[in-house]
């Protein structure tokens, strides 16, 4: 079941995205909630869980990206659908899946379901940011300052380049839907960005490692080992 909620203030735009979207995801079961204001959308998000947040970015005057920051930082995946398109490349250093332009088309709305479902997605722009939860308060990580990605359950832990690790609420799947080209799973339960790896060690039976920068070591699977030192060779 696919979990969906449209945030728009014109209600002739949120029913007919409804209805696109309706028509997108007719091969698979779905839920959509359409709301109004960022404080309908804020309320209704603390309490329910939902896959995915259609959001546009001017609610009645409000900033919808104030909800945008927070939204990354949760575990679904945030859709922009704006007519401010020079938006575009900020909402994407800040992670959101995808950006569909105003006016929208159904093939356009289709190709973010595509995203959505296809756990391999290649992103097409470079995130910058980050967005995770500490002590109830919002806090913005610059992506240069992650050392590596490790699976947390059904949550990530972000290693710092320096300092101590912070919980991010996405699963490394969908982290690794938005993260930019050269970021690597080398493991089920670690992500890295190639550049972090200093050299990679190979002790037979089976057993690989890539060292770090910071002479630290993960574990690396075989088909990842493989790929690495072809890229490498």
């Amino acid at each position: 079941m696919i979990r969906g909620v449209i945030v728009e203030d014109e209600p002739l735009v949120a029913q007919r995205l409804e209805r696109m979207l309706g028509e997108a995801l007719v091969d698979h079961p779905f839920q959509l909630w359409s709301l109004r204001t960022l404080a309908e959308a804020r309320a209704f998000l603390d309490a329910h869980p939902v896959d995915v947040v259609f959001l546009d970015l001017n609610l009645h005057g409000e900033n919808g990206f104030d909800l945008l920051k927070e939204s990354v930082a949760q575990a679904y995946h945030t859709v922009v659908i704006s007519a401010y398109h020079d938006k575009a490349l900020q909402a994407f250093e800040y992670g959101v899946l995808d950006f569909i332009g105003k006016p929208f088309t159904h093939e356009r709305l289709q190709t973010a379901i595509y995203r959505l479902l296809d756990a391999k997605t290649t992103p097409t722009h470079q995130l910058k940011y980050l967005a995770v939860r500490t002590h109830g308060r919002l806090q913005i990580v610059p992506l240069q300052e992650v050392l590596y990605l490790q699976a947390h359950g059904a949550y990530s832990q972000l290693h710092m380049r320096e300092g101590t690790p912070l919980l991010h609420d996405k699963s490394l799947a969908k982290l690794q839907q938005i993260l930019p080209s050269g970021y690597e799973r080398i493991h089920k339960s670690y992500i890295v960005e190639l550049g972090r790896i200093r050299h990679l060690n190979n002790y037979g039976a089976g057993k690989y490692e890539a060292v770090l920068v910071n002479k630290e070591t993960l574990p690396v699977s075989r088909q990842a080992f493989k790929s690495l030192k072809l890229r490498w060779e």
